[in-house]
């Protein structure tokens, strides 16, 4: 796929733990998430949006702001099918918490986790 500042930025964090741990010692816990729904999901996301417009369209109110066509230009991947991982923000909470207690084999570098689930779905299936 295409370089994103936020996949750069993600790399660099992931090099910068292994440069920690094997210059300093430093133990981490990388983690890498999917798309996550529920609780406390960060207004502007795709998930969210696309639950506020089911909302407001069962209301009967359809801004411009909750057009699909005005989320698909926020969201990459989101015209050509690209398919993702989509994880429950609570079970995304209790994952890192567990992340947090884990401690396991580090001898190669940090420990890097997927969070997400074993389902894909492209963004257009969820609409």
């Amino acid at each position: 796929g295409k370089a994103t500042v936020y996949g750069s930025c993600s790399l660099l964090k992931e090099v910068l733990a292994s440069y920690y741990h094997r210059r300093h010692g430093v133990d981490s816990v990388g983690i890498r998430l999917s798309a996550i729904y529920g609780p406390f999901a960060r207004p502007g996301s795709l998930l969210h949006d696309l639950a506020e417009r089911a909302v407001h369209s069962a209301a009967g109110n359809n801004g411009d702001k909750y057009a699909l066509e005005t989320m698909w230009k926020r969201r990459e991947g989101a015209e050509d099918g690209a398919v993702e991982q989509i994880a429950y923000s609570r079970d995304m909470a209790q994952a890192f918490v567990a992340a947090m207690q884990f401690r396991g084999d580090r001898t190669n570098g940090p420990a890097l986790i997927q969070l997400g689930s074993k389902d894909t779905n492209s963004m257009k299936d969820i609409e």
